[in-house]
């Protein structure tokens, strides 16, 4: 955290710039120090929230992310709702996760990392997407799974 109160007082690269930059180059344990900098001492508190939900969902500290996108409500916003410089803050969390997602594939991972948010978040609109990753993760779990193959009728 050091490191990331000098860059803030310079004034470059700003905060968007630079948590942007952290965010492109997955260093969740810089971006996660930025963001708690600036959630302390600074005036983005929402943008500041949102970062550090996905620098924990980087980490996969799963419900520490689902613990900072209740904190975006809690400075006013919404994890449903764009903010200026990321997007739907919910929407980044879940492609940070949906990447590590596929970079495992394993179905008990899957369960464990989706589950959280499904649970802290039920009414999202981003429910269906979650929602399909634990039918996705259960139906590669199932014991006596077996694969059928796809066929097509052409008529």
């Amino acid at each position: 955290m050091a490191m990331a109160a000098p860059l803030m007082a310079q004034g470059t690269p700003t905060f968007r710039q630079l948590t942007k930059e952290l965010q492109t180059d997955e260093d969740w344990t810089m971006l996660l120090a930025v963001g708690k900098t600036e959630y302390q001492e600074g005036l983005q508190k929402k943008l500041a929230c949102a970062y550090v939900a996905v620098a924990y969902a980087g980490r996969e500290e799963w419900q520490k992310s689902v613990e900072w996108l209740q904190k975006v409500r809690e400075e006013g916003g919404d994890p449903d709702v764009e903010i200026f410089n990321i997007g739907i803050p919910l929407e980044e969390v879940l492609a940070t996760v949906r990447m590590h997602s596929k970079r495992k594939n394993d179905p008990a991972y899957d369960r464990a990392c989706w589950e959280p948010y499904l649970t802290a978040f039920p009414e999202s609109p981003q429910t269906p997407w979650i929602a399909s990753n634990l039918l996705s993760a259960a139906h590669c779990a199932a014991p006596n799974r077996k694969t059928q193959p796809v066929t097509r009728h052409i008529s």
